[in-house]
């Protein structure tokens, strides 16, 4: 049975949000996946309150993550991947753009072809001071 490396989950979840479809960032979490958003001041619980904030998240116009800086992960079967990342968004040279850090806690799930990949059970994003 294959892994997916834990420290690919961060540039796979830049592109789920870049995508432009909340569905597929939401298909990252687990069901009872806690979020502690960028721009909230309540904490996210379960996939129906993330669901909520993901959708005005990600209705910034041509959004895009690109993850700047990536730290060594705790391995085994909780990983926990940090770091920092960036978001552009807006149209034509007056986009705004927003650094931020992040911390997910991973658990594994089973992909379609059969190997492990990850469900976040926690992610943690703030925008840096």
């Amino acid at each position: 049975m294959a892994m997916i490396d834990p420290r690919t989950f961060p540039k796979a979840w830049g592109a789920a949000v870049s995508s432009g479809n909340p569905d597929s960032a939401l298909e990252l979490y687990a069901p009872s996946a806690v979020l502690v958003p960028t721009y909230g001041a309540s904490i996210l619980l379960g996939r129906k309150e993330i669901a909520k904030y993901m959708g005005q998240f990600m209705s910034r116009p041509n959004l895009r993550v690109s993850i700047t800086q990536l730290f060594p992960c705790r391995t085994g079967p909780t990983p926990v991947v940090s770091g920092f990342y960036s978001f552009v968004w807006g149209s034509g040279g007056a986009g705004e753009r927003a650094a931020a850090r992040f911390t997910f806690v991973l658990a594994p799930a089973r992909t379609p072809d059969g190997r492990v990949g990850w469900k976040i059970i926690t992610h943690h994003s703030s925008v840096v001071p």
